[in-house]
């Protein structure tokens, strides 16, 4: 492996590190629920519990869409307004050519 790849490599995984690391001490939850396609629209049903003592304005959560192991489509949301002890839900959607058969999500900001 090329020095380049290399540091490629470790820089996107402190990236997720310090990602998970920063949504973990805000106490929030991100769980994936049903991932479904139709009409050209790939549907994956995210849910973010607020489990800190603060409401929270908005939260970003991407997903990364597979096929086969392939990223075919991404997309994001904004689930907003989430008191304390509750949960919002929303749906991400991605436009693809074919279904995805995994997502990988992940919370990306917090507001």
């Amino acid at each position: 492996m090329s020095i380049s790849k290399w540091c490629a490599t470790v820089s996107g995984l402190l990236f997720v590190l310090f990602a998970s690391q920063a949504v973990a001490q805000t106490g929030l939850t991100l769980v994936t629920g049903k991932l479904s396609y139709s009409g050209h629209f790939i549907r994956q049903v995210v849910s973010v519990k607020n489990e800190s003592a603060n409401p929270v304005r908005s939260i970003k959560v991407e997903c990364g869409f597979f096929s086969q192991g392939k990223l075919i489509a991404t997309g994001f949301t904004f689930v907003e307004n989430v008191a304390p002890g509750s949960t919002g839900f929303k749906d991400v959607l991605a436009s693809s050519d074919v279904g995805s058969d995994d997502a990988q999500c992940r919370v990306v900001e917090v507001r």
